[in-house]
């Protein structure tokens, strides 16, 4: 019996389904080679990602998957691929670096690790990896943009982001937001706690509302201050800019997969608590959204 066979019908007859998974996880790995018992462990991996509502679990055995057999790559770059789609730029970053200490690593693998450093503050880190993103992709605009946001004259920085802010305006639609964008990243590495880093990023999200790293950036921002109705009312207005039912359904479903992995807010609570530290009346979040749509 297949290991998609096999937990259908732990699930079907178990009231515990972190218990099935957890006895699955132990058969699979009582027998055969370690590449065999890394491969299971994969497709289960990848099972529980479509029954399981959160990504703990699936993330967990990606890992150990890798960890089994490290030849396994797929299982490594899968768990950092599903730390991107949460915004869990750090741990995109964390096993990005591991990914790409093997040969058969994908060749724009440098340059999502090197953004992810950059945008999580790692200046020196993200500055070597994005030099080999560069020698890999030599005509990544991506790549050049991020160089272009750590090279620059640290006494003359404010300088740097003023000069960017101005011409910004000047450009087409993608140019503004790229100069936006190396804007904010030089602000977030000089002067994170600046009421000019919301400012900048805020002005990019009016231009393009899903640029990846102006949400990383902003989405952190809110968390840190803990402005959780701010963060509802952004992820609110990215559903309604959605093309269509289908889309927002899927940005509702990310989000609420967010509020539980990357705000550690598994009931949408977080959106109904002022700052007095009283909880308020909570208005329906994106995680519940999200679970009405299933």
């Amino acid at each position: 019996m297949d290991t998609r066979t096999l937990l259908r019908e732990r699930l079907r007859h178990s009231r515990d389904w972190s218990n099935a998974i957890d006895e699955l996880e132990k058969e699979l790995e009582a027998s055969g080679s370690k590449p065999e018992q890394s491969e299971r462990l994969f497709e289960l991996a990848s099972l529980v990602e479509e029954v399981i509502p959160e990504r703990e679990r699936a993330l967990g055995l990606y890992q150990r998957a890798w960890k089994l057999h490290p030849d396994n790559l797929k299982a490594l770059s899968r768990a950092r691929e599903v730390y991107g789609e949460i915004g869990r730029f750090e741990m995109v970053a964390k096993l990005g670096e591991m990914e790409l200490r093997s040969p058969a690593a994908a060749s724009n693998l440098a340059q999502i690790v090197g953004e992810a450093l950059l945008d999580s503050g790692q200046k020196e880190k993200a500055h070597a990896v994005l030099e080999r993103a560069k020698e890999r992709t030599p005509d990544s605009q991506r790549v050049q943009d991020a160089l272009a946001a750590l090279e620059y004259d640290p006494e003359f920085w404010q300088d740097e982001v003023d000069r960017l802010e101005q011409e910004s305006e000047k450009h087409d639609l993608a140019t503004s937001v790229r100069m936006l964008l190396r804007a904010a990243r030089i602000q977030r590495l000089e002067a994170p706690d600046s009421p000019r880093l919301e400012r900048i990023i805020k002005t990019i999200l009016k231009k393009d509302i899903d640029e990846p790293s102006a949400n990383f950036i902003y989405e952190t921002v809110l968390s840190q201050n803990q402005r959780w109705d701010e963060l509802e009312a952004h992820h609110r207005d990215r559903v309604a800019q959605a093309a269509d039912h289908g889309a927002r359904v899927e940005a509702l479903r990310t989000f609420g997969l967010e509020w539980v992995q990357r705000f550690k807010d598994r009931f949408g609570a977080g959106a109904g608590v002022k700052s007095s530290g009283k909880p308020a009346a909570a208005p329906e979040t994106p995680a519940k959204d999200a679970a009405k749509k299933k």
